[in-house]
């Protein structure tokens, strides 16, 4: 693959998202690049793997629900009524008038309802995005946690990697992954560790400007706060890829879309953000 041929590949997602940003206010499109070099990592033949772009147009609404959770100017209250509304919408219900958040979502699950696997994952999938707003929801507790392993208890529920793989597994529609859902749990539960940690490596000069936790101010009265994360990375990179061994589909693309995941979001973390990648730039 040439530098150019992955541009114009690149190129060819944003521009099949790019429609979701006029549609849609809470949609950023700077962020649209980043989403695009995620989703052609993990899956170069999206074309045929994924033509609606189901998984990325997730992606694009895990970021904007958080940014709302992040948004402190919201009351908790009004936000748990719009995790309410997300949460009726994930099962089924219309999207109310007016409401931007639940509109891409009814479009997304309306999306993957049309596939295969949908029934057997429905209910794993709406539980999934229930654990993804609980662990938004539990950020909003300035209360210090007491530990990391307490921290991570529920950031990894926030990072939104669960949902997206679960969503990816609908869409490969390998039906093969029904017998193994507790051990896709657990390999998919240590991939957002991972995920999180590196999130949390990227953007903690950020997070301590605001105010805010992360794993690097929990680590900090303990020593060198970024070595000590980047310790705490490196062995849940090892546990994540021994879990994620163990899940064995017939056709084996969803271990390696996730692995492909993992591996990239941890690479990217240490160079860029979601809000500033530009593939034309690099």
């Amino acid at each position: 693959m040439t530098d150019d041929t992955r541009a114009a590949e690149l190129d060819a997602i944003v521009a099949e998202l790019a429609p979701l940003a006029q549609r849609y206010a809470f949609v950023r499109a700077k962020r649209l690049p980043g989403i695009a070099l995620t989703t052609y990592t993990r899956m170069p033949s999206w074309r045929s793997e994924d033509p609606p772009l189901a998984a990325a147009r997730y992606l694009v609404w895990i970021f904007g629900v958080d940014d709302l959770s992040d948004d402190w100017s919201v009351p908790l209250p009004e936000l748990r009524a719009r995790y309410a509304t997300l949460r009726a919408v994930a099962r089924g219900a219309a999207a109310p008038p007016g409401d931007d958040l639940a509109a891409l979502l009814a479009e997304v699950r309306a999306a993957l309802a049309q596939l295969p696997l949908w029934p057997a994952l429905a209910d794993t999938w709406a539980c999934s995005l229930d654990d993804l707003l609980a662990g938004m929801e539990a950020e909003r507790d300035p209360a210090p946690r007491e530990s990391l392993e307490a921290y991570l208890a529920y950031a990894h529920l926030s990072i939104g990697a669960m949902q997206d793989a679960w969503t990816l597994l609908i869409v490969l529609n390998d039906a093969s992954a029904l017998a193994q859902l507790p051990t896709i749990s657990a390999a998919l539960r240590a991939e957002a560790r991972v995920i999180r940690l590196a999130n949390d490596l990227n953007s903690a000069d950020k997070e301590l400007a605001e105010g805010k936790q992360n794993a690097l101010t929990l680590l900090a009265p303990y020593g060198d706060a970024r070595a000590l994360a980047e310790a705490a990375l490196a062995e849940a990179i090892r546990a994540f890829r021994a879990a994620i061994g163990q899940v064995r589909t017939s056709s084996g693309r969803f271990e390696q879309c996730i692995a492909a995941t993992a591996d990239a979001t941890v690479a990217f973390y240490k160079r860029f953000t979601f809000h500033e990648f530009d593939h034309r730039a690099q």
